[in-house]
């Protein structure tokens, strides 16, 4: 059964298991002072943004578990961060469902969980240039989906405080609230009626943008690669 489970979760060559493990840290600080040399002639808003997408992975979640799984080589650490993202997803169902979103230290971590993703999702605007290239480029579009699901979600359980039209929504009806407004597909029969729930949907729609603008980013900068759709003309441009 292990022999199983591993051969559906992972390769059949283990080249990427034997690559020496960098420690996060130490490459994120790397990567802090490419910034502060001014190395890639930013300068202004860009330069701030760059500095606060670099600062906030020394908190975050996910450098946390690359720095204590890498450790144990390159596929422990992609299936850690794996079960990151599908954990990350059921966290604000399980609020949801029972109940816990009373709990203001539950919403706590929800925002910070959806800072966490916003900000990891920027490095893909603001760092391209500098973060080392991923294993693979459908993983990122997976990662990139996970986290949009999960912020439709967390977005899900604020709505249950934020106050709109309908009174004592359900689970589901938060949860399509929250899909109208990041699809951007405008509002139904649910829509906001108080100044909390006008800024959180202005928040979840700016957002949205966000995610649109990383997978336009991540999508066009691998264009050129050779993919199933232009091997082709490739083989006819030699």
């Amino acid at each position: 059964m292990r022999n199983i489970i591993k051969q559906v979760l992972v390769s059949p060559t283990d080249k990427n298991n034997q690559k020496k493990q960098k420690n996060p840290y130490k490459r994120q600080l790397g990567i802090l002072k490419k910034i502060w040399a001014g190395q890639h002639n930013d300068f202004g808003l860009e330069r701030i943004m760059r500095f606060i997408c670099c600062l906030f992975q020394f908190v975050s979640i996910s450098t946390l578990i690359r720095f204590l799984l890498g450790k144990l080589g390159f596929v422990w650490k992609k299936i850690a961060i794996d079960l990151y993202l599908i954990l990350l997803i059921l966290f604000p169902i399980v609020v949801l469902w029972t109940g816990a979103y009373d709990s203001i230290i539950i919403r706590g971590f929800l925002i910070y969980f959806v800072v966490d993703t916003i900000i990891y999702n920027m490095n893909f605007i603001f760092l391209s240039d500098i973060i080392p290239s991923t294993a693979s480029y459908v993983r990122n579009l997976i990662g990139l989906f996970c986290n949009y699901i999960f912020v439709l979600l967390a977005f899900a359980v604020f709505y249950m405080h934020t106050g709109s039209n309908e009174d004592n929504m359900t689970p589901i009806q938060v949860i399509y609230y929250s899909t109208t407004v990041q699809s951007t597909l405008g509002f139904g029969e649910i829509h906001p009626n108080t100044n909390a729930g006008y800024i959180t949907v202005v928040a979840q729609t700016l957002i949205a943008l966000v995610f649109v603008c990383v997978f336009f980013a991540t999508t066009i900068s691998k264009l050129r690669d050779h993919t199933f759709y232009n091997s082709d003309q490739r083989e006819e441009n030699k």
